[in-house]
């Protein structure tokens, strides 16, 4: 199996020939082990099992999430749904906003005994202002309780879409993620439409009937111009 040259020239015949013999051995040694250690190898290793379960009940899906949370798939036969089919939502206003001193009902029997022509009233007499501040708080109360029940609305009629049927735990935690979505928009639509209300009333300098907002002042003449300002108060 050797050459002459392996083992050195000072080497005599049965010393070669020994030498060789232990050699051919150890490579069959070597050769066997490295063949059971290979055929082991492949006996040991596990094996994956693909097991179907046809339309599996709630708790078997349970079950089998907590054994074999990292393999288990369980696509939806469906994989869009509304919101409307998981989440109610009822919200809960201001105590203003749900009592009745925001109702019209209040509003007249408080404003009952008032003259019609509040114009009567001094400038700094809050008979003057009652009415039209009860209104404007009913106004106020009624798109904040619109504001919010259109972002809820909006949120239980959109599609949650998904492939695989999720954990109880990451479910609750999408909506709840959604839900704080809405709650953070109702308020940024409120807010912006009050900001353009305010924007448009100041830009156009519109005057309320009880001149709380903007005042005419004295008039100017500008050359054959007659001039009338208002300005803030």
């Amino acid at each position: 199996m050797f050459s002459r040259q392996t083992f050195g020239i000072n080497t005599d015949r049965m010393r070669r020939k020994r030498l060789g013999q232990i050699t051919t051995r150890l490579y069959i040694v070597l050769l066997i082990i490295g063949h059971v250690i290979l055929i082991l190898h492949v006996i040991i290793q596990p094996q994956i099992l693909t097991k179907t379960f046809d339309q599996p009940s709630l708790t078997t899906y349970n079950r089998l999430m907590v054994d074999h949370s990292d393999t288990l798939q369980c696509p939806c036969s469906s994989i869009s749904s509304i919101y409307d089919r998981y989440v109610i939502i009822e919200p809960v206003f201001h105590q203003v906003c749900s009592s009745p001193f925001s109702s019209d009902h209040w509003r007249d029997n408080v404003t009952a005994d008032l003259v019609p022509d509040v114009s009567v009233y001094d400038a700094r007499d809050y008979r003057r202002f009652l009415s039209a501040h009860l209104q404007c708080l009913t106004g106020l109360c009624n798109l904040s309780i619109q504001s919010v029940n259109n972002s809820i609305g909006q949120l239980l009629s959109s599609l949650y879409i998904t492939t695989q049927l999720q954990s109880p735990i990451a479910f609750q935690t999408h909506i709840d993620s959604m839900v704080q979505q809405s709650k953070s928009a109702a308020p940024a639509a409120f807010a912006r439409l009050l900001s353009i209300l305010r924007a448009t009333n100041h830009g156009n300098a519109i005057i309320s009937s009880y001149g709380t907002n903007f005042k005419y002042y004295f008039p100017r003449w500008f050359g054959t111009k007659f001039v009338l300002g208002t300005y803030a108060l």
